[in-house]
């Protein structure tokens, strides 16, 4: 180690950017979606950007859905931030229960369910992933309910006032997700114990050794 020597680096400063006159549309107002245009903000303060969503457009923590019940909150309580709020923190235009219904790439327009036309310079389908609904059949296949979205949660809290039990559904398909996600975490686990185990040999292992020579 005595033959390497330690330099500061610092990452030049990016350049502005030039200013779109056509703006970046984000179809979404998830956790990538909102991630992506406050990235973009950083780095861009002056070209528009819109954000599309077909639910309320409101900013709050997805995992929290599973133990909001749990919790005894609110779909009103969940919400961190309103639509109205997170286009006044990014300088957007947030249009909320819109549905994009057509894109076309050569003309670099899109169109919502309403009617309207939207032009656009960039364009990022940030919508997220739709759960897998059960083919249920009879008279309640109404009343099963996917919660993914806050949307969802809202119309499964509304579907419990009054109702004496909830059946819990285990999808084949969520037992494999759980299953992969209990794998990645151990092995996650196995590579930090690794690493550290490495590190300990790289610091500790001289002092050891001297400790051992002395000893003997």
């Amino acid at each position: 180690k005595g033959d390497f020597f330690m330099l500061p680096v610092s990452e030049a400063a990016a350049a502005p950017m030039a200013k779109d006159t056509l703006p970046l549309v984000i179809i979404g107002s998830g956790c990538a979606a909102y991630t992506l245009a406050q990235a973009f903000r950083r780095i861009d303060a002056a070209s528009p950007l819109v954000l599309l969503t077909r639910d309320g457009g409101e900013h709050y923590s997805k995992p929290s859905l599973s133990n909001a019940l749990a919790q005894g909150l609110s779909p009103a309580q969940l919400p961190t931030r309103s639509a109205a709020q997170m286009a006044d923190t990014l300088h957007a235009e947030i249009r909320t229960a819109c549905e994009v219904v057509r894109i076309d790439p050569a003309t670099r327009t899109l169109a919502t369910a309403d009617g309207k036309q939207l032009s656009f310079g960039r364009l990022v389908i940030a919508w997220g992933a739709e759960p897998i609904r059960l083919d249920a059949k009879g008279d309640a296949a109404d009343a099963v309910h996917s919660v993914n979205d806050l949307d969802d949660y809202r119309r499964f809290h509304a579907s419990l006032a009054g109702a004496g039990s909830v059946a819990i559904v285990a999808h084949p398909d969520v037992r494999r997700m759980l299953m992969r996600m209990k794998a990645q975490t151990m092995a996650a686990r196995a590579l930090v114990y690794l690493a550290a185990g490495q590190v300990d040999r790289a610091t500790l292992g001289e002092v050891l050794c001297n400790r051992v020579a002395e000893a003997t």
